[in-house]
């Protein structure tokens, strides 16, 4: 639901004459960084019926079964990471014209596993579960994502495939699993700063209110920040116009306890590599601003953030692995309760992690925008007196 603010005129809006010293770096607490498994690494939770009705559906079938596993991605409660719920087995269909199975079922907000199974063998100590045309596909779904227009989801920002294989005697049912997960290296460090003075819009009203749209709606919220001449914050919405022609000094959430949420971390990665965004203003060390209206937090928080990568435009990948052997008694009908817990980490060094590393190398994938320095030359080429005239965005009131 798109969240409409009034309009009343039209004036002219300038930003800042000077691009320097735009608000004040000087830090008021410490740095924190921001990425996906920065603090605690991203959860798997499986259901046992799930996989054994995967392994009966695989031997009935064919000894190298490729199928799905669906579920769905969270936030943890605690913001520090994210757990991936997989409760569905898919064995998936023949598409005509298209090379690869597809889902038979899958809905709306599914997390999508594709999956092979193989039984009656013995598990080699090094399963590679990628080739070279999924690491590809899996680059190119990452910077699609965050460079597109489509609703920002942190479960995109994962791209998981799974190996089972199946082995079994009189009475035991033993399980290979590896998991193998691409997703995005690239980190940012935030340094909490000073308030800065925000025009105070509807939608600035709004998010300091004890009922916003964060709350109304259910969800998080995000948008992007500019400044006027003053050096004062105008709050845009994520589907303002505006955004794709005035120059942009960084995002605000709302509806977000922690600014280590992983969900800052995907609006970052939206603000850096999103194409529509024509001209994005960093200060002098490289900084942009994040405005986090947390809900534990009566008034705005203001930070700092950096990228951790330098002024690159390149989008880095990262590989999260895990495996494990499991010894299932037969013929015993598990509760749809009955989990199994699994973590995706980077520290595991196999053929998986030495064949990503190789395909890394020789993919090349360069962001959608324009980089960092021909950003600040294209806004310095337009001179000291940078006018936009415009209509005022859907937020401003006639207050101001």
């Amino acid at each position: 639901m798109n969240t409409r603010f009034p309009s009343s005129r039209m004036v002219p809006f300038y930003f800042p004459p000077s691009k320097c010293a735009l608000w004040n770096p000087i830090p008021v607490g410490d740095f924190i960084y921001l990425h996906l498994n920065y603090y605690r690494n991203p959860k798997l939770v499986v259901t046992e019926k799930t996989l054994r009705l995967a392994c009966r559906h695989a031997k009935q079938n064919k000894k190298n079964l490729p199928c799905f596993l669906l579920g769905s991605v969270t936030v943890d409660e605690d913001e520090e990471s994210m757990t991936l719920t997989i409760d569905r087995f898919d064995p998936g269909r023949e598409v005509p014209e298209c090379l690869e199975r597809t889902p038979t079922a899958s809905l709306p907000g599914d997390f999508v596993i594709p999956c092979k199974i193989h039984t009656h063998g013995v598990c080699s100590k090094e399963i590679i579960v990628h080739d070279a045309d999924d690491f590809s596909s899996a680059f190119k779904a990452l910077q699609h994502h965050v460079c597109s227009k489509d609703s920002l989801d942190c479960g995109k920002l994962l791209s998981l495939r799974a190996h089972i294989t199946s082995r079994e005697s009189s009475d035991i049912v033993d399980l290979d699993l590896h998991w193998a997960a691409v997703t995005l290296a690239n980190t940012f460090k935030c340094t909490p700063v000073k308030p800065i003075p925000i025009i105070p819009t509807a939608l600035a009203r709004n998010l300091s209110s004890n009922l916003n749209i964060s709350q109304v709606q259910g969800t998080y919220k995000y948008g992007y920040l500019t400044m006027d001449e003053t050096r004062k914050l105008l709050l845009l919405l994520e589907s303002d116009p505006k955004v794709c022609s005035l120059p942009l000094v960084g995002i605000w959430l709302s509806g977000i306890i922690h600014i280590y949420s992983p969900q800052v971390w995907a609006c970052c990665l939206r603000y850096m590599f999103s194409s529509s965004i024509q001209e994005r203003v960093f200060s002098e060390s490289g900084n942009f601003i994040i405005v986090l209206y947390s809900v534990t937090h009566k008034d705005p928080e203001f930070y700092e953030c950096l990228p951790c990568d330098g002024r690159s435009s390149d989008l880095q990948f990262q590989l999260l692995t895990s495996k494990e052997t499991l010894h299932l008694f037969k013929n015993v009908e598990p509760s749809d309760k009955n989990s199994i817990h699994f973590e995706l980490t980077a520290e595991s060094q196999n053929a998986e992690t030495e064949f990503f590393n190789k395909v890394s190398k020789n993919l090349s994938i360069k962001s959608c925008f324009i980089t960092w320095g021909e950003s600040v030359r294209k806004l310095s080429c337009l001179g000291r007196n940078i006018l936009f005239l415009f209509s005022l965005p859907s937020v401003l009131f006639s207050s101001l």
